[in-house]
This record gives C-alpha cells, structure tokens and sequence, in this order.
C-alpha cells in the first residue's frame, strides 16, 4: 500500500535527507537548534577580580607553547557576568533562553613572545552558551555561577 506524505515534504539531497541547523540538534526544519546563528550581541553586568597566584601555579594551567609572563608576577583576572545576548532577535519571544551567567580566569602569559592572556576553564549555567562557546573555541562546561 502506497502512502502520501502529509504536509511539508522532507528536504531531500538526491536519496538523503537534509538536515538543517547552525548547532546540533539538526532537523529537517532547523528550528531545534541550541544556538541561533552570529551574529551575536553581549551587553552584561561584571566584576573583576585581579590577584597574584604562584607563578608555578599559573604554569600548570599552560598548555604546550604557552609560558608564564615574567614579568606578571602571577598576575590573574576572576571574572564574573551576567550576560544578556541576542541571536537573531529572539531573546523578546524567549528572554530565558538569552540570560546565563559564567564565571572564568584568565592568567597572563606569553605565546610565541607575545602578551596573552590565557583562560583554562569557563564555568557557564545555560546549555546554549556553553554551544555557543565550544563553537567558538571556549572550554566551556555547565556549571553553577552565583
């Protein structure tokens, strides 16, 4: 027996489906997303907290090539923010989805002979930032922030 298919037709490449989608989850609408696509938009509250830790501590944190920056001393930043972001203006239907809070340090050191300053870790509490930060690169993980 021969069945129709009803309503919206799968998009099909030759014999497969197309999924659609700029993060996983892919659909065949790409409405399911975690992450809308850039362009991306950040206006949040922060504090910064800046300290000296042992140099040798700052060093354990570096991955290969990195070194810390002599001249520092140990010298790191703790950050906290409360972000607010937009993604293709849909934080005015879903304003949750947009809000998320994150925590990180940054330790200064030297790349190549360069000034850096390198963060090992972020601490985020919405799934789709931290989709949005592994995108980007960002060693991102879910995380209680006060």
């Amino acid at each position: 027996m021969k069945t129709r298919h009803r309503g919206r037709r799968p998009p099909r490449d030759g014999c497969h489906l197309v999924l659609k989608g700029f993060a996983v989850p892919l659909t065949l609408q790409g409405d399911s997303a975690i992450t809308r696509p850039p362009s991306w938009h950040y206006p949040s509250d922060c504090i910064a907290v800046e300290y000296w830790s042992d140099p040798a501590a700052v060093e354990a944190l570096l991955p290969p090539g990195m070194v810390p920056d002599a001249g520092s001393n140990g010298r790191c930043l703790f950050w906290c923010l409360d972000w607010q972001f937009t993604g293709s203006n849909e934080e005015l239907t879903d304003p949750a989805r947009y809000q998320y809070r994150e925590a990180f340090i940054l330790a200064e050191a030297r790349f190549e002979g360069i000034a850096v300053n390198h963060c090992p870790l972020i601490f985020v509490d919405r799934d789709a930032a931290i989709a949005r930060g592994w995108i980007q690169g960002l060693a991102m993980v879910l995380g209680s922030v006060p």
